[in-house]
């Protein structure tokens, strides 16, 4: 009998794991990284965030009939067709 008085104090000295500083600090920590992958994961999809395609596609003019191919935006925001 007296083992199991031992046993039913010790229980109750104890405290929970999330209750302690090390649980929450595991637990904010947790939260963070959820709220901050749910974040990234919005804005890849594209719902949240903006578009930073351009959004006019100006052709360089050519009287000829040479044919233009778009290659891609410089880093200066020029199209750059060839």
């Amino acid at each position: 009998m007296e083992n199991n008085d031992q046993s039913q104090s010790a229980s109750e000295n104890s405290s929970s794991f999330w209750t302690t500083l090390p649980g929450i600090l595991t637990g904010i920590t947790g939260v963070i990284g959820a709220v901050t992958a749910l974040i990234l994961g919005l804005q890849e999809v594209g719902l949240i965030g903006q578009n930073s395609t351009p959004t006019s596609t100006t052709q360089p003019s050519s009287q000829s009939n040479e044919r233009w191919e778009f290659m891609g935006s410089a880093s200066t925001g020029e199209i750059v067709s060839v």
